[in-house]
């Protein structure tokens, strides 16, 4: 995922797994459109946004590998703008995590300590967007992998062996690490 990772915090102490820079380049990307994180700007918005494509190619440049990958929420909110990038530049898989919206306003309200009605208005655009870019994706033939998150922690035998199977790998490479890196006691609610 990146060399420079968002190290873990009280809410998620084995660490995000995101790109710093990629994250700062999303942040610019959401500001840039008058939005944040918390504010999420309209995917309508994000399509006419003018934003520097030397920092993209840098990025690029700098992080593709021959197999790479970039994880990071506000993705939901900013792949408009850079769906086109990647597609140029690499194959993509792309992974949707479904999780319940119940348990993620849950999950949010907890660790940013806002009231439900807060972190579902923060969410909403999210989930939005989500079905929305699968939709899109899957019209265009998209290699797309759906797991659900509490089959990717009490059975993650099915996802890693699909990504297993794009990598040319053996169904069960690296299960028994997956295994032991998920930890099902880390729940913000």
């Amino acid at each position: 995922m990146g060399e420079q990772l968002l190290r873990g915090n009280r809410g998620n102490p084995k660490g995000h797994f995101e790109n710093v820079e990629f994250v700062n380049l999303n942040e610019q990307i959401l500001a840039k459109a008058s939005g944040s994180w918390k504010n999420p700007p309209s995917p309508k918005r994000l399509r006419t946004l003018n934003f520097p494509e030397n920092d993209i190619q840098r990025f690029l440049a700098k992080h593709a590998k021959e197999v790479w990958g970039i994880k990071d929420p506000r993705m939901m909110i900013t792949i408009d703008y850079w769906k086109e990038h990647l597609q140029r530049h690499s194959d993509i898989s792309y992974v949707f995590v479904h999780r319940p919206f119940r348990e993620s306003v849950l999950s949010l309200a907890r660790r940013d300590h806002l009231t439900r009605a807060q972190a579902r208005s923060i969410l909403k655009p999210y989930l939005e967007n989500k079905q929305r870019i699968k939709q899109l994706l899957l019209k265009e033939q998209a290699d797309v992998i759906d797991i659900h998150f509490h089959d990717l922690l009490h059975a993650p035998e099915h996802f890693v062996s699909e990504l297993n199977k794009r990598l040319g790998h053996a169904p069960t490479q690296h299960l028994e690490e997956v295994k032991k890196f998920l930890d099902k006691s880390f729940k913000n609610f």
